[in-house]
């Protein structure tokens, strides 16, 4: 088992559930893995994900999203790249 852990990041422009969801699929396929969970729900302004991608400059990770907004969508894309 890995005593490093690692950092996940989930952001939903909703709920937050689809990608609860999706998270829950990666813990099971890597259950001797230690992740750190962060999860921002009802995510609408640019503004918003550029907090966001400030924390995860800092402690970088996996990075899933499930966004509605095409805008957001490639804004977001844009600042994880």
């Amino acid at each position: 088992m890995s005593t490093r852990a690692h950092y996940i990041y989930l952001i939903s422009d909703s709920t937050g559930e689809t990608v609860s969801i999706v998270a829950r699929s990666v813990y099971a396929r890597f259950e001797n893995t230690k992740f750190v969970e962060n999860k921002w729900a009802l995510i609408r302004t640019e503004k918003q994900i550029n907090n966001i991608t400030e924390i995860i400059k800092i402690k970088p990770g996996l990075v899933l999203y499930t966004m509605i907004n095409k805008k957001l969508e490639n804004y977001l894309k844009a600042q994880c790249s």
